[in-house]
């Protein structure tokens, strides 16, 4: 979460945002693959080990603005990836969300 806010951004932090925000991504993941929990946890662990652009399920203007995110391969274990995966899923987004492109 140190990257992915949690909460919708304000007008003033919009600009130093560093990575688009947590119920984005997940909005987007859980459609790119209609609501299926097993392959939107697989393809976050693969993704967040071994991100690429041809992988990418985001927004091509949040590519644009942020770029690829950085492997995670040695700042987290298996482990704690299977928690953080569950918890974006289960938290993200928040209910009422509408995403706005």
């Amino acid at each position: 979460m140190a990257c992915h806010m949690k909460e919708k951004p304000s007008a003033g932090a919009q600009g130093s945002m560093l990575a688009p925000p947590a119920m984005g991504v997940m909005f987007n993941l859980k459609k790119a693959f209609s609501n299926n929990k097993k392959e939107t946890l697989a393809f976050m662990q693969d993704y967040v080990m071994a991100p690429t652009p041809e992988k990418a399920k985001c927004l091509p203007q949040a590519i644009k603005r942020f770029g690829i995110m950085p492997s995670m391969k040695d700042t987290i274990t298996p482990e704690e990836l299977v928690l953080v995966t569950e918890y974006m899923y289960a938290a993200f987004p928040p209910a009422g969300f509408e995403h706005k492109r």
